[in-house]
């Protein structure tokens, strides 16, 4: 688990609330019925380390035509075929967005080989899924794809961002510079 040395919502491990699975399909349900919500975010702590829940709320949201959106820190891409198998079973549930954040207090925790993994296994759903339409970029200008890895005398870090739905595509999307190493 992680606990980021500059988190501003006090989230990390020693923190053992949780919001009831109930609860929170019941609250998806009433923002779909307000027809003013085009996409559900989750966001830190870490979403991922409920991913039974995460993914129960994925098939609520697939019934009522909501994509969603996650940031993470990837810390499940261990291996090519565990970040394929957490991506697709997402993208199957309405992921369209996925920003990776990575850093050096993240890298702490989570090792690079793990982000590049997660970030993989998302190109290569983009560029294959059904609802695919863009990767955008990791870091500063650094191209994301099979292959990727940060340019030479520089440092994965910032984030990536991943689109996988063309949805989202014309949104405006920030992302943080890579970091001198």
């Amino acid at each position: 688990a992680l606990a980021c040395d500059f988190c501003c919502y006090g989230c990390h491990p020693r923190r053992k609330e949780k919001m009831p699975l109930q609860l929170a399909l019941r609250l998806v349900e009433e923002a779909a019925s307000l027809g003013q919500f085009s996409s559900v975010g989750f966001t830190g702590g870490e979403a991922t380390l409920f991913l039974d829940d995460l993914l129960a709320i994925g098939d609520r949201l697939i019934t009522l035509k909501l994509p969603f959106t996650l940031a993470t820190a990837a810390q499940w891409g261990t291996s090519a075929s565990d970040a394929r198998r957490t991506i697709d079973a997402l993208a199957d549930r309405g992921l369209c967005r996925l920003n990776i954040s990575h850093d050096p207090s993240h890298e702490k925790f989570v090792p690079r080989d793990h982000i590049l993994n997660a970030v993989r296994a998302a190109s290569a759903r983009a560029a294959t899924g059904g609802r695919a339409r863009a990767l955008v970029d990791i870091g500063a200008g650094a191209a994301a794809g099979p292959g990727v890895a940060p340019p030479a005398g520089r440092r994965l870090a910032g984030s990536a961002l991943l689109l996988l739905c063309p949805a989202l595509a014309s949104a405006e999307l920030a992302h943080a510079p890579q970091t001198e190493m």
